[in-house]
């Protein structure tokens, strides 16, 4: 599909060779309302093609439309690869009974072209009406709005806009069904990572990638590569790799690693390859998939070829390129990641926008206007109580006696409100941000005080204008002409994270599978060391393709520097941080390792080992959480695990294990592993995953990564300790009491000696 297209025809001239077969859609789609408001549009799989979006499915309540916010907009996009034949909405929606019926209506736009107006009349018993609302198909674009606008009144005269009798709820399982007919796109690698990845809608991208048999280590690593890329570009979108030895996907875009003497069946007379090549051509077998080839003389052409691909992707045209030339890139530094805040300097909401007009909102009542920040997972806050935050912002005047306000929000907790003053229309704020609350929750009976700053934050801006409306009688009416306000933030606002250290206590599985900590210090992965079964099989294979997609959505930088290796050696693993997908290799444990190990899987049997403390408590990591009970048991379910410890190769270095059973075991954790959100639950050192959900717990020693200066190591260890920190608290005061007193007692002594004189 081209970028833009206003009609069918169009998109078939411009877009497409081929028209292919209709495809069900499968996932869920994350659409943008009023540029802030996030709207879940769920997908399901069905034999026909239809993509069914369920309108509001991530506010959890319905769409209510009033006098003063009379229209809503739902943002969404359509794939590239794919045109709408055919387009309904299934609208379910409940009017006010006072509603006048001669005017109340409700108008459907697409694309700001007006679809129909609905009549709104009063339903029996209060029940919801329902309508189905055709929409042109030709008027779908890449990019779509559409936009419910309601007109009502309740009275023939002096109609009050603010009346809270005007409104119309919108029932939030209303739907918007598509019917896509896919579209066979030209052969041109300028258009990556279109079609392969789907990195407009909010589906789930499923990409399958075919090997002609168990691939050997540069393999494993030149796919390892280009998911972290693919990461990357669907950034918080669901991702998954399902992988095939030597047989092309039934359906579907997919990609090929092959080499000259290792090539799958079906592309055997496909050229020989005289260096790393990336093409792109037609799936055998399909009318309208393309399959993206990645290729080499030997395994190590494709790590080239990959690494061309993920580091410059704009230099790709054409069907077929073949790299002449790369030169290894500088290995980054730490915690230097996109996504991630910069803690070196000072941050500015400029660094922070994700698309231009992010920081405005227009209306009545003007949208929430939102900010997203990452931290580095390992960055120590608890040394501070808030961080420094000095915030601009412009605002349309409030009206005279009205009551406005700007309220923040840091992850749904309010902060802090601010009157807007009606005599200016521009305001600077010296804030801080709460890193931690305050000692009362220090005292409580948790370890550690509540920390309000996490690794993944949301910042709310909320500008709240009262609508005060003058009345009248029908003798005397008083017309009042409603003016929208105008708000913005000003990007050159900023946030001081600058002197924090990084400091971690370890194993702590909960850093792994939110920000994939420890590997992401580094965004390239320089010190990651991916350690595999030799003859890994093709669940396996998928389970490390959707854990390397995670780093890349976490960093936002493509994992170039990753090795993936099937054997150890213990001279390159002292000086990494190492990642185990599926089991631990052979002499990778000690014996002792394997009697206390939290959990082991040897085929139908499983031994876990347990603390003495179980729930909450367990995940306090004091002695409690020594291992206490083993139990063994043999079942056939699927279970997985992810154990986090020390490296046995050298001291705070951390070994993440991706453990699992049997296959059913590999695509559990797969499945998980498609969005760091399906894991956001685990913590501890090892999180015990089965159908029914996360279990987690604390076994064995801690170890800690990471430096702090030496004030900050008590504070920390004092944080941990209320008990200790009042004790040393009062055995401070009295020390200085004592001191003060003995002062005194020289002091009085002094002066009576001189009175003798």
């Amino acid at each position: 599909m081209t970028r833009k297209f206003c009609s069918l025809l169009g998109a078939l001239l411009v877009g497409a060779a081929v028209l292919g077969t209709s495809v069900p859609a499968h996932s869920q789609l994350i659409l943008t309302k009023d540029k802030s408001v996030q709207l879940a549009l769920e997908a399901s799989a069905r034999s026909t093609p239809l993509t069914s979006f369920v309108l509001g499915a991530a506010y959890g309540e319905a769409i209510r439309l009033s006098g003063v916010r009379r229209q809503e907009h739902f943002e969404f996009d359509v794939r590239r690869d794919e045109i709408v034949t055919d387009a309904e909405i299934n609208l379910h929606y409940m009017p006010s009974p006072a509603l006048l019926q001669e005017t109340a209506q409700l108008n459907i736009y697409l694309n700001s072209h007006l679809q129909q107006s609905i009549a709104l009349t009063r339903t029996p018993d209060g029940r919801n009406a329902s309508a189905k609302i055709k929409l042109d198909a030709k008027l779908f674009k890449d990019h779509n709005r559409l936009t419910f606008e309601f007109v009502g009144e309740d009275t023939r005269v002096c109609v009050n806009p603010v009346s809270d009798a005007i409104w119309l709820v919108v029932d939030k399982e209303s739907e918007l069904t598509l019917v896509t007919q896919k579209i066979r796109v030209n052969d041109d690698l300028a258009f990556l990572p279109v079609p392969f990845l789907d990195v407009v809608t909010g589906s789930q991208t499923h990409l399958p990638v075919v090997f002609a048999a168990v691939p050997d280590d540069s393999m494993r690593t030149a796919a390892a590569i280009f998911a972290s890329w693919a990461g990357v570009k669907t950034e918080w979108r669901e991702i998954d790799f399902p992988v095939h030895y030597g047989e092309a996907p039934a359906d579907g875009h997919y990609v090929v690693f092959a080499t000259n003497e290792s090539r799958p069946e079906f592309i055997r007379d496909y050229p020989q390859f005289e260096g790393p090549t990336i093409a792109m051509a037609d799936a055998p077998e399909s009318t309208y998939a393309k399959m993206l080839v990645i290729g080499g003389k030997n395994s190590d052409e494709l790590i080239t070829a990959v690494q061309a691909l993920a580091t410059s992707p704009e230099l790709l045209t054409g069907r077929a390129v073949r790299i002449t030339g790369f030169k290894e890139i500088a290995p980054r530094k730490a915690y230097d990641a996109p996504n991630w805040i910069d803690t070196s300097r000072v941050t500015t909401f400029k660094d922070l926008m994700k698309y231009e007009g992010q920081f405005t909102a227009t209306g009545l009542k003007p949208a929430t206007i939102s900010v997203d920040l990452m931290l580095p997972p390992d960055l120590f806050l608890l040394s501070r109580s808030s961080i420094p935050m000095n915030l601009k912002y412009n605002y349309s005047k409030p009206a005279k006696g009205a009551l406005s306000q700007l309220r923040f929000k840091v992850n749904g907790a309010l902060v802090q409100s601010y009157a807007l003053d009606p005599n200016t229309t521009n305001n600077t704020v010296i804030s801080r941000l709460p890193a931690v609350n305050s000692l009362r929750d220090l005292l409580s009976s948790t370890s550690i005080p509540t920390v309000v700053m996490r690794d993944r934050n949301k910042l709310d801006f909320m500008f709240e204008y009262s609508v005060a409306f003058p009345s009248g009688t029908p003798q005397e009416c008083r017309t009042v002409s409603l003016i929208p306000n105008h708000v913005d933030i000003d990007p050159r606002s900023t946030l001081d994270f600058t002197g924090l250290h990084h400091y971690a206590q370890m194993p702590n599985v909960g850093l792994y599978s939110r920000m994939g900590f420890p590997f992401t210090k580094f965004a390239d992965l320089a010190e990651t060391l991916v350690l595999t079964e030799k003859s890994i099989s093709p669940t396996d294979m998928r389970l490390l393709l959707n854990a390397m997609a995670r780093f890349g959505s976490n960093t936002g930088y493509p994992s170039i520097k990753v090795q993936v290796k099937s054997t150890v050696d213990a001279a390159s693993a002292s000086s990494k941080d190492i990642l185990v997908i599926g089991a631990l290799p052979d002499g990778f444990s000690r014996p002792q390792d394997e009697q206390s190990a939290a959990i082991v899987f040897d085929g139908m049997k499983r031994r876990v080992t347990e603390p003495f403390e179980t729930g909450q408590k367990a995940l306090q990591g004091d002695a409690r959480s020594a291992p206490n009970t083993r139990t063994e048991v043999r079942g056939d379910g699927p279970m997985a695990a992810i154990i986090g410890f020390e490296s046995p190769f050298a001291k705070r270095r951390s070994v993440v294990a991706l453990l699992t059973d049997r296959a059913e075991g590999a695509q559990l954790l797969a499945e998980r592993l498609t969005s760091s959100f399906k894991l956001e639950s685990a913590k501890g050192s090892f999180a015990l995953i089965t159908n029914s959900g996360i279990t987690n717990r604390v076994v064995g020693e801690t170890y800690y990564v990471g430096d702090l200066p030496w004030y900050d190591r008590i504070w920390a260890v004092m944080l941990d300790r209320p008990l200790l920190l009042v004790l040393c608290a009062l055995l401070c005061a009295l020390i200085l009491g004592t001191l003060v007193y003995g002062f005194m007692r020289l002091w009085v002594k002094y002066r009576y000696a001189r009175t003798l004189r």
